[in-house]
Order: structure tokens, then C-alpha cells, then sequence
């Protein structure tokens, strides 16, 4: 428990008595004004903005990522494990706060740091990316969902090449005798006709 305020001064500073305590969050009616640059919370308390104070990201924060992006933002992806990516790069000068944070996969996040790849984002939210050479990456449309059996296809294309795939496909006919590398050459290899 936290030690009692002085006396004629309410616990915390805030109206009331209330204000932050361990594990608590801050109440939005009453609240004192923030001071320039202090984090910003969302409606419940949790915490939406740390400015350049961290570029770690807070639990609410990524939180509040995840619920927006929903996935790798990466036109055509659709990986559902992703880390945030600061738009503008903490370390040059950009703020920790969600207009400033995408999901991205890792393989995403590798080409963007990595290969050259840039991502931006309009002041209405939207994200674009753009190749290493500066040209816009197109917008890839969502993959189309198969309602059907789900090797259909495949079953369709081995069937017209008159493949059989059973339970014994796979079992080798070896049964641990000693290679023949005379005959496996033989059968590999085919002499340039000259």
C-alpha cells in the first residue's frame, strides 16, 4: 500500500483522492491538464503516446496497434504474427504513438529495414509502400478463399497426369542394403552424345 498523503492534500494530487496508484489507470473526468510531451492515454488510461521518451512500445500501445492492423500491412500478406514498425525510425526523430506504428511481419520488416523498402502513411491512415528505387509498390487485392475440398486442385491436375497418390506413396523400397553406385551412375548419369 502506498503511504498516506500529508495532511489537507488528496492522495495522488487529483480531484477527489484519486489519480494513478500501482496497476491503476488514470481517470479521464477530473484529470489535470498533461504537460507538454507527457504520455497520452486513451479513454480507458492506458497509455496511446510516449512520444520520444522510448521507442519500446507499451502494452496498450501495441494493443491498439494490433486491433488497427489486424496483419501485416505488406500489400498481398497475410501473416497474422507482426511486429510494430515505427513509420518514421525512433532514432530519426520519429515519435512512439499509434499514427506512427504499422504491423508488419518479419520477412516484411526485414525488406523495409534491410533491402530498402519504404512504408508511408497518409494523414487519413492509409499505407503505402514503395519499392528501394522510389517507385509506388501496387496494392495487392486479398487472396481468393477455396470453399472447396482442400486439395481439389491438385488432386485434379495428378489425375489428368495419371499420378496416384496412396497411404504407400511415400515408404522407400530400400531396406538398408549397401548402395550400388555402379548402377545408381548408370541411371543418373546419361554420356554427352558427341
Amino acid at each position: 500500500p502506498l503511504p498516506p498523503p500529508p495532511p489537507g492534500r488528496p492522495r495522488g494530487g487529483f480531484p477527489g483522492g484519486g489519480g494513478p496508484r500501482r496497476g491503476g489507470r488514470v481517470p479521464l473526468a477530473g484529470r489535470p491538464a498533461l504537460p507538454r510531451g507527457a504520455p497520452l492515454p486513451a479513454p480507458d488510461g492506458a497509455i496511446l503516446d510516449v512520444g520520444r521518451k522510448t521507442r519500446t512500445i507499451p502494452p496498450a500501445l501495441g494493443r491498439a496497434v494490433r486491433a488497427r492492423g489486424r496483419g501485416c500491412r505488406f500489400p498481398g500478406c497475410t501473416a497474422r504474427r507482426c511486429d510494430a514498425h515505427h513509420v518514421r525510425h525512433w532514432a530519426d526523430g520519429g515519435a512512439t504513438r499509434l499514427d506512427n506504428l504499422v504491423l508488419l511481419c518479419r520477412r516484411h520488416h526485414r525488406a523495409v529495414h534491410e533491402e530498402g523498402f519504404r512504408v508511408e502513411v497518409d494523414p487519413g491512415g492509409e499505407v503505402a509502400f514503395r519499392w528501394p528505387d522510389g517507385r509506388p509498390f501496387p496494392a495487392a487485392p486479398a487472396s481468393p478463399r477455396w470453399t472447396g475440398p482442400a486439395l481439389a486442385p491438385t488432386d485434379a491436375r495428378l489425375a489428368v497426369a495419371g499420378i496416384a497418390i496412396g497411404p504407400a506413396t511415400a515408404t522407400p523400397h530400400w531396406h538398408g542394403e549397401r548402395l550400388d553406385l555402379g548402377y545408381a551412375i548408370d541411371v543418373l548419369w546419361t554420356p554427352r552424345a558427341g
